[in-house]
């Protein structure tokens, strides 16, 4: 009996530092899909609101630019690419786990020497 309660507590320990995955919405940081807006630090917000959990990144349909104002300056390769740096990551994805970007039809456009991820 002894042995049985002390894995429903591990059981139990377990699935409380378990996170839920949930959805995050651009939209709920402020931004708007009319293409007036730097989308940079906005998807970077809900990105990182994704950190602990993962779910899915959604933007509503509609059009986004993304600039270098709060942008992460990174060293990364593109093989299809110049290799010039440094590199404008919009949307760093470093360190996220089980993160879906949702785009719903969307238009990104990246201005500058910017890479996605």
């Amino acid at each position: 009996m002894r042995t049985v309660s002390i894995i429903s507590a591990a059981l139990l320990a377990l699935h409380a530092n378990h996170a839920i995955a949930k959805d995050v919405s651009v939209a709920d940081f402020g931004l708007h899909a009319d293409g007036v807006q730097n989308a940079t630090p906005y998807v970077r917000q809900a990105l990182e609101a994704l950190r602990d959990t993962g779910g899915t990144w959604k933007s509503p349909k509609g059009v986004y630019h993304f600039s270098i104002d709060g942008t992460e300056i990174s060293k990364t390769y593109v093989s299809n690419n110049q290799d010039d740096f440094p590199k404008w990551a919009a949307m760093p994805m470093h360190g996220l786990k089980q993160v879906t970007v949702d785009g719903e039809g969307s238009l990104f456009l990246f201005h500058h020497r910017m890479t996605v991820f």
